[in-house]
Protein backbone atom coordinates (compact mmCIF):
# COMPACT_ATOMS: atom_id res chain seq x y z
CA UNK A 1 0.00 0.00 0.00
CA UNK A 2 1.09 3.41 -0.94
CA UNK A 3 1.28 6.61 1.47
CA UNK A 4 0.57 10.18 0.12
CA UNK A 5 1.56 12.55 3.15
CA UNK A 6 2.69 16.05 4.05
CA UNK A 7 6.45 16.89 4.57
CA UNK A 8 8.26 19.42 5.40
CA UNK A 9 12.03 20.30 4.17
CA UNK A 10 14.45 20.58 6.88
CA UNK A 11 16.86 22.90 5.05
CA UNK A 12 13.67 25.84 3.61
CA UNK A 13 10.88 24.79 5.64
CA UNK A 14 8.83 24.34 2.37
CA UNK A 15 6.15 22.14 3.02
CA UNK A 16 4.77 20.06 -0.06
CA UNK A 17 2.52 16.46 -0.87
CA UNK A 18 5.25 13.24 -1.07
CA UNK A 19 3.97 10.19 -2.22
CA UNK A 20 5.65 6.70 -1.81
CA UNK A 21 5.03 3.12 -2.64
CA UNK A 22 4.13 1.00 -3.80
CA UNK A 23 0.58 0.83 -4.60
CA UNK A 24 -1.77 -2.25 -5.19
CA UNK A 25 -1.76 -0.82 -8.34
CA UNK A 26 1.55 1.19 -9.08
CA UNK A 27 5.05 2.12 -8.02
CA UNK A 28 6.08 4.76 -6.99
CA UNK A 29 9.26 6.04 -7.96
CA UNK A 30 11.06 9.52 -7.66
CA UNK A 31 13.90 11.18 -9.73
CA UNK A 32 17.29 10.92 -8.28
CA UNK A 33 17.95 14.49 -9.46
CA UNK A 34 14.75 16.52 -9.08
CA UNK A 35 11.43 16.59 -7.00
CA UNK A 36 9.48 14.83 -9.68
CA UNK A 37 7.44 11.26 -9.04
CA UNK A 38 6.40 8.76 -11.72
CA UNK A 39 3.73 6.41 -10.79
CA UNK A 40 4.12 3.14 -12.98
CA UNK A 41 1.42 1.45 -13.27
CA UNK A 42 1.53 -1.94 -13.58
CA UNK A 43 -0.85 -2.33 -16.65
CA UNK A 44 2.51 -0.27 -18.38
CA UNK A 45 4.89 -3.16 -16.89
CA UNK A 46 3.06 -6.13 -18.52
CA UNK A 47 6.18 -7.05 -20.20
CA UNK A 48 8.23 -6.86 -17.07
CA UNK A 49 6.79 -9.42 -16.21
CA UNK A 50 6.76 -11.49 -19.18
CA UNK A 51 10.46 -11.44 -19.57
CA UNK A 52 11.15 -12.26 -16.51
CA UNK A 53 9.04 -15.18 -16.32
CA UNK A 54 11.50 -17.90 -17.75
CA UNK A 55 14.30 -16.82 -15.57
CA UNK A 56 13.27 -19.42 -12.43
CA UNK A 57 11.51 -16.72 -10.22
CA UNK A 58 7.59 -15.91 -9.53
CA UNK A 59 7.71 -12.06 -11.23
CA UNK A 60 4.91 -10.97 -9.57
CA UNK A 61 6.81 -11.44 -6.44
CA UNK A 62 9.88 -9.89 -7.85
CA UNK A 63 8.43 -6.09 -6.23
CA UNK A 64 8.52 -7.04 -2.46
CA UNK A 65 12.71 -7.02 -2.00
CA UNK A 66 14.70 -5.64 -4.03
CA UNK A 67 14.03 -1.88 -4.04
CA UNK A 68 15.05 -2.27 0.21
CA UNK A 69 18.30 -3.23 -1.04
CA UNK A 70 18.21 -6.64 -1.34
CA UNK A 71 16.52 -9.31 -3.31
CA UNK A 72 17.22 -12.22 -5.46
CA UNK A 73 18.90 -11.72 -9.32
CA UNK A 74 15.26 -11.76 -10.58
CA UNK A 75 14.38 -9.25 -7.93
CA UNK A 76 17.32 -6.77 -9.08
CA UNK A 77 16.69 -7.56 -12.68
CA UNK A 78 13.33 -6.65 -12.15
CA UNK A 79 13.69 -3.37 -10.71
CA UNK A 80 16.40 -2.34 -13.15
CA UNK A 81 13.67 -3.16 -16.07
CA UNK A 82 10.59 -1.19 -14.39
CA UNK A 83 13.11 1.47 -13.68
CA UNK A 84 13.96 1.42 -17.56
CA UNK A 85 10.26 1.67 -18.69
CA UNK A 86 9.74 4.44 -16.42
CA UNK A 87 11.90 6.29 -18.62
CA UNK A 88 14.00 9.50 -18.17
CA UNK A 89 12.76 12.96 -16.00
CA UNK A 90 12.69 15.78 -18.13
CA UNK A 91 15.15 17.09 -15.39
CA UNK A 92 17.64 14.48 -17.37
CA UNK A 93 17.78 12.23 -14.02
CA UNK A 94 16.39 8.72 -13.71
CA UNK A 95 13.09 7.09 -12.29
CA UNK A 96 14.30 4.95 -9.66
CA UNK A 97 13.33 3.14 -6.58
CA UNK A 98 16.17 4.13 -4.05
CA UNK A 99 16.18 7.60 -4.95
CA UNK A 100 15.30 9.88 -2.02
CA UNK A 101 12.13 11.99 -1.98
CA UNK A 102 13.48 16.00 -2.64
CA UNK A 103 12.27 19.17 -1.66
CA UNK A 104 10.53 20.48 -4.62
CA UNK A 105 12.01 24.42 -3.66
CA UNK A 106 15.73 23.67 -2.93
CA UNK A 107 16.15 19.77 -3.79
CA UNK A 108 17.21 18.41 -1.10
CA UNK A 109 16.79 15.57 0.93
CA UNK A 110 16.42 16.23 4.37
CA UNK A 111 12.86 15.76 5.13
CA UNK A 112 9.99 15.15 7.69
CA UNK A 113 6.31 13.88 7.40
CA UNK A 114 4.45 16.51 9.11
CA UNK A 115 1.23 16.36 7.99
CA UNK A 116 -1.89 13.01 8.19
CA UNK A 117 -0.51 9.75 5.93
CA UNK A 118 -3.53 8.88 3.30
CA UNK A 119 -2.95 5.57 1.93
CA UNK A 120 -3.75 4.28 -1.55
CA UNK A 121 -3.75 1.75 -3.98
Amino acid sequence: MGTASTARCRDCNHDFEVAEGPGMFCHVLHCDQCYAVRFVGFEEIEAVHLALEDTGGDPYEAPTRAHEGGGTEVERRYDALVEEAAGACACGGCFRFAAQVRCPSCRRTEIAIVGECLLFD
